[in-house]
């Protein structure tokens, strides 16, 4: 995306339309957009200016109640890294498929088969993924 859009984060729910067609932003969601069509749902509390810096630090990240919305090329497929528990929970309770930081970390050492298989299981049986070593 351009250097003329802005991050921002979702306070509530909102329908958009995007190049891909409509959606639901949900809370915590953060992503880019125009800032001319961003300000009056800033002004009213629907979305939030933020900076990946200041917002999405990965030492921060757990501490923070949110969800980043991440395109897997190996998946094909949106998921959702979640910063705790509860949100994971609020979010799967949407049919939406989460991931813990700590899962994804484990993750990083399957082949791109294992990613698909560990997530094919997840997504038909929901849960999450147990670590064992």
């Amino acid at each position: 995306m351009g250097s003329s859009l802005i991050w921002v984060k979702a306070n509530k729910p909102i329908d958009a339309k995007t190049a891909s067609g409509e959606r639901v932003f949900h809370p915590g969601e953060v992503f880019q957009v125009n800032p001319i069509k961003a300000r009056p749902l800033i002004e009213h509390n629907v979305l939030q200016e933020v900076t990946p810096s200041d917002d999405l630090m990965v030492k921060d990240f757990k501490k923070k109640n949110i969800a980043v919305r991440i395109r897997s090329e190996v998946l094909r497929e949106d998921i959702w890294l979640v910063s705790n528990e509860s949100f994971r929970e609020y979010l799967k309770a949407e049919g939406l498929v989460c991931y813990l930081p700590k899962e994804i970390l484990y993750m990083t050492n399957l082949s791109p088969k294992g990613i698909r298989a560990l997530h094919i299981i997840k997504k038909e049986f929901g849960g999450h993924t147990k670590i064992f070593q």
